[in-house]
C-alpha cells in the first residue's frame, strides 16, 4: 500500500509522538519512502500481504522465544501470570 498525503502526514505524526514518547520505531521500509525516525529499518516490500504476513509471523515467534527463555523470577512474567489469573477467576 502506498502511502497517500494524508497517510504519509499521519505516520509523521506517529513517528513524532513516539520519539516524545522515547518509544523505539521499528518499521518495514521500502526503496519508495524514507527511513527518517525509525530506530530499526528492515528493509522490503510493505506492499505485498505475503511478505507482511512474513514479517508478522517473524515478530510473533520472537516474542514467543523471548517469554520461553525469560527468567520465571521476572517482575514482568509474574505480572502476566497474576492478570491471567484474575481473568480465569472472573470467567
Amino acid at each position: 500500500m502506498r502511502c497517500s498525503s494524508s497517510t504519509s502526514a499521519i505516520t509523521r505524526s506517529r513517528v513524532t509522538e513516539a520519539k516524545k514518547l522515547g518509544i523505539p520505531i521499528i518499521g518495514v521500509v521500502d526503496t519508495n519512502h524514507s527511513p527518517d525516525g525509525i530506530a530499526y529499518v528492515i528493509p522490503g516490500n510493505d506492499d505485498s500481504s505475503r511478505a507482511i504476513r512474513l514479517y508478522a509471523r517473524g515478530v510473533a515467534d520472537a516474542v514467543l522465544e523471548g517469554k520461553s527463555t525469560r527468567d520465571p523470577g521476572d517482575r514482568r512474567s509474574r505480572a502476566t501470570s497474576s492478570s491471567k489469573s484474575q481473568e480465569e477467576a472472573s470467567a
